[in-house]
C-alpha cells in the first residue's frame, strides 16, 4: 500500500466527477487498492502520479502506463495539478 498519498479535490459543485487524481511518493507503480478504489467508486477513472511515471486506471480497473511524470506536468491536465502540488518530478 502507498505510505503517503496526496489527493487533489477536483470536484465541481454542479458536475459529477469524471476522474480522480493522486500522487504516490514512495512507489513507482499503482497499487491493487487503487484499482479497488476505482471499482468501488462506480468506475470513475483515476490518474496516479509517481516521481517518474504517470498511470491511468480505467473504469473497468485496467491499469496502464500513461507517460513520464515530467511530460504529464507539461500537459494541460498536469499543469492544473502542478499549481496546487508541492510534489514535482
Amino acid at each position: 500500500m502507498h505510505q503517503d498519498i496526496l489527493e487533489y479535490d477536483t470536484k465541481q459543485k454542479d458536475k459529477p466527477p469524471t476522474s480522480t487524481f493522486h500522487t504516490a511518493y514512495l512507489d513507482e507503480a499503482p497499487e491493487d487498492t487503487d484499482v479497488a478504489n476505482v471499482l468501488m467508486m462506480g468506475g470513475i477513472p483515476m490518474t496516479i502520479v509517481t516521481h517518474s511515471f504517470t498511470y491511468r486506471i480505467a473504469a473497468d480497473g485496467t491499469a496502464t502506463y500513461f507517460m513520464p511524470t515530467e511530460e504529464f506536468f507539461k500537459t494541460e491536465e498536469g499543469e492544473k495539478y502542478s499549481k496546487v502540488l508541492k510534489f514535482k518530478p
